[in-house]
């Protein structure tokens, strides 16, 4: 035994120098067998069904995730973290089933349900409440990272005044293809001293509060509006048409507010679909009675500029966007408008004819080894194997050159630092 491991591992003179374990023949067997393992792995990876990344047990623990990323950024940026909420769990659940059996994706129902109406129909009391939502087959932290793209979701998961949150992850269908609807719920529960008082509702796309209303002068409600959003004064309540305030200072006067009033929230669209190269083509078509001095579409960390289209009256706007960038998670578009005055206003733009949800192999590698690591016995032994080796390759090399140092064969040195450069990248892979 002595004998054979000197042979194999300890560099001498009946070996010349050369461990047999090293020997050029036997690393590039080695390199093969470990080649072909990480093959056999992904081709099985390839060939699970969707269905294998829905399990229940799989989007329990991105929800779980992600309620975790949320509570680490917003402490990281100054904010007290947040806490589950059962109501919100279950508002978010309804909102995601809700999308998935009427197939929509928005902040408001093809019907007119909106995010204040499914808060009452679950009893929560809110004093400010709100929404993010996601489509797509993403991981808890690509999830975030493309709220965080977006500066109106990125503003709800930053926002002090909430207190609570509830995430649901759901599995369905949309535009015929599999997919996962997500929804993030925030909210901050009424006291009892405010329930007792007189109240109004201002609902925004993403966030909506309850006001008190004590020192209300005056309150005007247009009940024909579809978005059901406001505009917000310590002074005066009032409430017009598809205006996003989240700041009183910020307060437009009602003529500012009208560069919204006639946007048409239904017949307005954003489409997303790939080109036969693999690059995803964003098309936006917005409705609007009036041509504002400046429009876009805020698409998570992109911007498509809206331009008008004297063939329907619409503003329009496509923007390319590469394969290279992986786009695999959609969110609500945002609608940005700028009036003469230099106010800004926004508004939610419906999603239709999306063909992205549907996962490329790459991704679907990707997204296997992140969330079915621990549940899948092929991940876990293939690791262990590369780690393994890693450690033995990397004895044999030290004992190679410190035990003979004046006894060098370069190629075994250098044939055996690729092998374990090799066996780091199909580990980390």
């Amino acid at each position: 035994m002595k004998r054979a491991f000197k042979k194999y591992f300890i560099p001498h003179e009946e070996n010349n120098y050369k461990p047999h374990f090293l020997h050029t023949k036997r690393t590039f067997f080695y390199g093969s067998v470990f080649l072909v393992m990480k093959m056999v792995v992904v081709g099985f990876v390839l060939l699970l069904p969707t269905t294998v990344f829905v399990m229940p047990d799989v989007l329990a623990s991105e929800e779980a995730k992600l309620a975790g990323l949320v509570n680490r950024y917003r402490s990281e940026n100054g904010v007290s973290a947040l806490s589950g909420q059962v109501k919100l769990y279950g508002t978010a659940t309804d909102k995601a089933s809700d999308m998935a059996s009427r197939q929509y994706f928005g902040h408001i129902s093809p019907e007119g349900r909106t995010l204040a109406d499914i808060m009452s129909a679950h009893d929560y009391s809110y004093e400010f409440a709100g929404e993010n939502l996601a489509l797509g087959f993403a991981d808890s932290s690509e999830l975030l990272s493309a709220w965080l793209e977006s500066p109106t979701h990125r503003k709800n998961i930053l926002d002090p005044d909430f207190t609570e949150y509830g995430i649901a992850m759901l599995a369905g269908n949309f535009e015929n293809e599999a997919t996962v609807f997500a929804v993030n719920h925030f909210g901050t529960p009424r006291t009892i001293r405010e329930q007792l008082k007189t109240e109004n509702k201002a609902v925004l796309p993403e966030k909506i509060a309850k006001i008190d209303t004590e020192n209300v002068e005056t309150t005007s409600i247009d009940q024909n509006v579809s978005s059901g959003l406001v505009v917000v004064a310590t002074s005066t309540l009032t409430t017009s048409s598809t205006v996003t305030i989240t700041n009183v200072a910020d307060q437009p006067t009602m003529n500012d507010a009208n560069i919204l009033s006639t946007y048409n929230h239904d017949n307005s669209f954003v489409s997303v679909v790939r080109n036969e190269v693999g690059d995803v083509i964003v098309s936006a078509r917005v409705f609007m009675g009036v041509e504002p001095d400046f429009a876009q579409i805020e698409f998570g960390k992109y911007k498509i500029p809206l331009k008008y289209d004297l063939s329907d009256g619409a503003l329009a706007g496509e923007l390319s966007i590469p394969k290279a960038d992986n786009l695999s998670v959609l969110i609500s578009p945002v609608l940005v408008v700028r009036d003469a005055a230099g106010a800004e206003l926004s508004d939610t733009v419906p999603l239709r004819d999306q063909v992205l949800t549907s996962m490329t192999p790459v991704q679907k590698y990707i997204r296997a080894r992140k969330t079915l690591s621990d549940l899948m016995p092929v991940f876990v032994f293939s690791r262990e194997v590369y780690l393994g080796f890693m450690a033995i390759f990397a004895i044999a090399l030290a004992l190679n050159v410190f035990i003979e140092i004046k006894k060098q064969h370069p190629h075994i040195i250098l044939q055996t630092s690729s092998l374990l450069i090799m066996l780091f990248f199909l580990w980390a892979i």
